[in-house]
């Protein structure tokens, strides 16, 4: 009876995870190559709902950091802003969601060393529905870095903390 019952709790807690596995995918992620002096930089994603209700990514975490923040870039009257979403980033059901450069994303601040030109950082995600996922993204300098210093010198970053 007792082998019966731990059967049955090993096979409940694996078919849990598979559903949970099954709910979500991430593709196309990649960090933004930082220079050397750096201490900051950040990391982009598609992540792809597989269920029928709205799943939220609520944190991430890299041991490469001192922080991470789950952020959102905007342009608010002339000025480029980034605001911490402390609720997560929710992923409606059924859907693919984007991390990209200039709107949501995960911020990384506080490297503990420069970051490899073409090396990988580690994450782990985690979500609402309980699932966690480790992921090793690629690192690679942005795609228009003329753009990214024009935008630099022409619009400030304001940081803001969402209540």
């Amino acid at each position: 009876m007792k082998t019966i019952s731990t059967l049955v709790f090993f096979l409940a807690f694996f078919s849990a995870n598979l559903v949970a596995s099954d709910s979500i995918s991430i593709d196309d992620s990649w960090v933004r190559a930082a220079p050397p002096t750096s201490s900051n930089t950040a990391a982009y994603m598609k992540i792809s709902n597989h269920t029928d209700k709205a799943i939220t990514l609520k944190s991430a975490n890299t041991d490469a950091a001192k922080m991470t923040q789950l952020h959102l870039s905007s342009m608010v009257d002339g000025l480029m802003t980034m605001e911490e979403q402390k609720q997560g980033i929710e992923i409606p059901a059924n859907s693919t969601f984007e991390l990209k450069p200039a709107s949501y994303h995960i911020m990384i601040m506080g490297l503990k060393q420069p970051l490899p030109q073409e090396g990988t950082l580690t994450f782990e995600l985690k979500f609402s529905n309980g699932h966690t996922t480790t992921l090793n993204a690629p690192i690679k300098a942005a795609t228009s870095p003329a753009h990214e210093h024009d935008m630099k010198e022409k619009m400030p970053m304001e940081m803001n903390k969402k209540q």
